[in-house]
């Protein structure tokens, strides 16, 4: 399965079940837009880390893209 495929998926089952979930769905299409359209097996936790860091100095974003569930 592609990382974008499983994320359509998952905010789809999110508001399937009553949640808004728009912020959230932005955080994951934003992580799938930095690291590609890639199996999800081929995601590593740096990449993961990579995403949340960002680039710059830190703020709040890469606290709620770290908690986004």
């Amino acid at each position: 399965m592609t990382l974008v495929s499983a994320i359509e998926t998952y905010v789809r089952l999110k508001q399937s079940l009553g949640a808004v979930f728009s912020v959230d769905a932005r955080i994951l299409a934003a992580f799938a837009r930095a690291v590609g359209d890639v199996s999800v097996s081929t995601i590593t936790p740096e990449m993961c880390t990579a995403f949340c860091r960002g680039q710059g100095p830190p703020d709040h974003s890469g606290i709620r893209a770290h908690i986004v569930t």
